[in-house]
């Protein structure tokens, strides 16, 4: 099973998108995590934190080149920090991918190519839907609109 949580950095609290109601502080730099486990296993802590509104286009971006461009492995860096995100199709392995994280310590794990997608790709899509809830001028909202669409794009290949 995989689990792709979103906190935003509050006042030095990680509080869950899911209950976050409050419009955040600096819209520019959204401060918060991306945690992701697989099987019970973190991968990516929640403790890692960057701009969200940075990292969220970023991990779309790499399901983007796996799914629709067929690349067999995405490399993505954090927005401000030397922090690096693999994934590798695992060669001759039908829709396994290799998840290697690089901060603290590098962590490799495995897991279904579909689960992946869904977790990511779904995440994603709340993640963007909340921003459009939370933050309220159509010039505000435009970036995530636009991500939110390619969001679904992403979603009508799996």
């Amino acid at each position: 099973m995989i689990t792709v949580e979103t906190y935003f950095l509050d006042h030095g609290l990680f509080k869950s998108l899911k209950t976050f109601s409050d419009r955040p502080a600096n819209i520019d730099h959204i401060e918060g995590s991306i945690e992701l486990q697989i099987d019970g296993v973190t991968v990516i802590s929640r403790e890692i934190w960057d701009d969200l509104n940075d990292l969220w286009p970023y991990l779309v971006n790499a399901m983007e080149d796996l799914i629709i461009e067929g690349k067999e492995e995405v490399k993505l860096s954090y927005p401000d920090q030397p922090i690096y995100l693999y994934f590798r199709k695992k060669r001759g392995i039908t829709n396994r991918v290799q998840i290697e994280f690089s901060y603290p310590e590098t962590i490799k794990y495995e897991a279904l190519l579909d689960d992946l997608y869904a977790a990511i790709i779904g995440s994603a899509e709340i993640f963007f839907n909340r921003m459009l809830v939370l933050l309220n001028s159509s010039a505000e909202t435009a970036f995530y609109q636009d991500e939110l669409n390619r969001v679904k794009k992403i979603r009508a290949y799996l």
